[in-house]
């Protein structure tokens, strides 16, 4: 679809708003991962357990229970699953605060690794069978994942910093970590080596973005601030811009959360200060083109065309259309009975989870 097809088919919201409800845990659900063509997905819990189920079908029926638990007495997480991750329609990543990165196929694991520390960030090539799981103190690997039986370590990433990995982003052979210390760590996944650490004073970098539409990344931190970073200046810091995005003479909100709206040259920026903002990257120094002041803090992030879609933490899902010039959003759901922690948008689906354990397709 699209750009405008998908605004049409986004701008009223769901066919169905009391959409399908899977009552996965007891306890909150802290990640998803949909598979491409969106036929599984898997939610990660703090009840140590990972849950698989088709959302298309979900979408249909009524108060239903996920199809498989990724967790048995021998196989499984010893603490939260803090991240998972889709290989492909079949193979499923999850990682977890006990420092395990296991493989599944359906219910069959494969433990790849077990960490000295939490697992905190999990990525996957969209070309290759490659993985990335970066962890709190500080150690980051590369795995390739062929199947059970043949799936090697690529390299263990040295350390740019020993503080712990908050978040991270890749884009061709160019990966970025955000830490705790304020520092991006930037490694080529090709020749698996450091090429650089950048900082600024800017507390815990909290979000990493790279666009499909420009050559910059684009990171947000504890200080309000969104840094764009050019990797081919060399000699210097290669941050080419500072916006004080979240900040105010009453204080500074986390960047929590980035997105790019595509079709154009926008990104979209979450603040603990409960703004949603829209920037135009021509022109990133003359300010938000777009500004939603929302209920609660948004927790996460989604664009889809020119729809951008965000769920906070009181439990809303708010879709926002940035060709509008209106502030307030286009509608809204009450999704989740805690905080929204993650969701996922298709042209045709979303699915969001939470702090009531609960799916919502």
């Amino acid at each position: 679809l699209n750009k405008e097809d998908i605004r049409t088919r986004w701008q009223n919201g769901p066919v169905n708003p009391r959409g399908g409800l899977i009552d996965a845990s007891d306890r909150p659900l802290l990640c998803l991962s949909v598979s491409s063509k969106g036929h599984d997905c898997v939610v990660g819990s703090a009840d140590h357990a990972a849950y698989g189920f088709d959302p298309l079908c979900a979408v249909h029926e009524d108060d239903q229970k996920p199809k498989r638990t990724l967790y048995s007495k021998r196989s499984g997480h010893a603490e939260w699953v803090t991240a998972v991750a889709h290989l492909n329609d079949t193979n499923v990543l999850s990682a977890g605060m006990d420092g395990k990165l296991i493989l599944w196929t359906g219910t069959r694991a494969t433990e790849l690794q077990s960490y000295g520390a939490s697992i905190s960030t999990l990525l996957v090539d969209a070309n290759e069978p490659i993985a990335l799981a970066c962890a709190y103190d500080g150690a980051s690997t590369l795995w390739r994942v062929n199947g059970h039986h043949d799936s090697t370590c690529i390299a263990t990433l040295a350390s740019g910093s020993s503080a712990p990995a908050l978040c991270a982003c890749w884009r061709n052979d160019l990966c970025l970590i955000g830490d705790r210390d304020g520092s991006i760590s930037a490694y080529s996944t090709e020749s698996c080596s450091l090429l650089g650490v950048w900082k600024e004073p800017c507390g815990h970098v909290v979000s990493l973005l790279a666009t499909e539409t420009d050559t910059s990344y684009i990171s947000g931190s504890q200080d309000g601030c969104l840094r764009f970073w050019d990797q081919r200046i060399s000699g210097k810091s290669p941050c080419i811009h500072t916006i004080e995005a979240h900040r105010s003479p009453r204080g500074a909100g986390a960047v929590g959360c980035l997105a790019e709206i595509t079709g154009g040259n926008l990104i979209a920026s979450a603040g603990a200060d409960g703004h949603l903002r829209v920037w135009d990257t021509r022109n990133i120094t003359a300010g938000a083109v777009r500004d939603y002041l929302c209920e609660a803090q948004p927790h996460c992030l989604a664009a889809l065309g020119p729809m951008l879609i965000s769920g906070d933490a009181k439990g809303n899902i708010l879709c926002h259309d940035t060709l509008s010039s209106r502030s307030s959003c286009c509608w809204g759901l009450g999704a989740n009975r805690g905080a929204v922690r993650a969701l996922d948008a298709r042209p045709d689906l979303l699915v969001a989870v939470g702090d009531d354990g609960n799916a919502l397709v």
